[in-house]
């Protein structure tokens, strides 16, 4: 549920950067939240299975973007951008991936948009048989991955998020923790919200001040946690 919220809100925060109608951002929300339904039909030994998954493991796998156009259809799901986003976003822009298309397909932006979303946040998250990696980190990998993106989606990724996006938790260099809000002026000085004291104490919803970095310059984040 978490990988799905995030790629639900980053696709929503990327198209509205895009300046996409407020009714395509909720759909792209929608798209985000439901693109992994199909995981639902998928058995959980190979689900949540800690190793590399064996060829027939995969093959199971790899169903789960036409199961969950499956679960959506039968639901009364009529939004071509929600089963688009379901059904393409393991496509790869060069045509490779899954499942199989013919030649002459191409995928909408919508469901290219979901793509980068997914494979950005399969990256940073920590996962059973992964440590999670830094965004700029997975930016690298995904700039140097010829023909997996739509170059436009990509750099919009980038743009928005940033090297620290919205909802990153890092600690700052007083030894405050705090929550990434939105991005600064420069692309590693955040708008942050403190969450927690010099002490390790957390602080009051109400009471959580908020810091740009940019501004303020005695203080820095030093790592993520």
């Amino acid at each position: 549920i978490g990988r799905s919220v995030r790629v639900a809100a980053h696709g929503a925060l990327i198209a509205r950067q895009l300046g996409w109608s407020v009714e395509l951002q909720g759909e792209m929300a929608t798209a985000g939240l439901l693109h992994d339904l199909g995981k639902g039909k998928v058995p959980e030994e190979i689900l949540f299975k800690a190793g590399r998954l064996s060829d027939h493991e995969r093959q199971i796998m790899e169903k789960h973007s036409v199961l969950g156009v499956k679960v959506l259809l039968a639901n009364g799901e009529t939004s071509p951008i929600v089963l688009s986003a379901a059904y393409c976003h393991h496509i790869r822009e060069d045509g490779r991936g899954y499942p199989a298309m013919p030649s002459w397909f191409k995928r909408s932006s919508a469901a290219a948009l979901v793509h980068v979303c997914d494979v950005f946040e399969a990256l940073t998250a920590a996962r059973p048989y992964k440590m999670p990696m830094s965004p700029r980190r997975a930016y690298e990998i995904m700039m140097k991955d010829e023909g997996a993106f739509q170059p436009r989606m990509l750099a919009a990724l980038i743009r928005t998020l940033g090297l620290y996006p919205p909802g990153s938790e890092v600690m700052l260099s007083d030894q405050r923790r705090a929550v990434v809000v939105a991005k600064g002026n420069s692309p590693d000085l955040p708008l942050v919200r403190v969450t927690h004291d010099e002490s390790g104490h957390p602080i009051a919803r109400k009471e959580q001040p908020a810091i740009h970095l940019d501004k303020e310059p005695g203080i820095r984040w030093m790592s993520s946690w």
